[in-house]
């Protein structure tokens, strides 16, 4: 399931192939690992996101389908849904979530709390 604008369509192999044969093409074989595509939200989902929006909630962007967007392709709805695809989580020294940005947040708008979280012992 495709749930941000069928932004990442298809089954792993078509997507093994697309690095493959089209972008970057050349018979590119990625060296690590890719993982498939999970849903991260509605009943169908991962439940890594599930515990991880246990413990980190808020949706940062205040919108589970802001305007403008395509309406969401998942049910149920719930607040703590990604809203759109590069959301961010950090995750403290010790494993736990310490907090959410959305997609539009760049590196300088977490600096202060990547720093805290550096400096936190563990």
């Amino acid at each position: 399931m495709s749930q941000f604008f069928n932004q990442a369509p298809g089954t792993d192999l078509e997507f093994a192939n697309t690095l493959k044969y089209v972008r970057p093409g050349g018979g590119y074989v990625a060296p690590f690992e890719i993982f498939s595509s999970i849903e991260v939200n509605g009943a169908g989902r991962h439940p890594f996101w599930a515990a991880l929006f246990d413990s980190c909630p808020y949706n940062p962007s205040g919108f589970i389908s802001p305007p403008g967007y395509p309406p969401t392709s998942w049910t149920p709805l719930r607040v703590c849904d990604v809203a759109w695809n590069f959301e961010k989580v950090l995750i403290g020294r010790d494993g736990k979530p310490a907090a959410r940005y959305d997609s539009g947040a760049m590196a300088e708008d977490m600096e202060g709390e990547i720093q805290r979280l550096l400096a936190a012992k563990r």
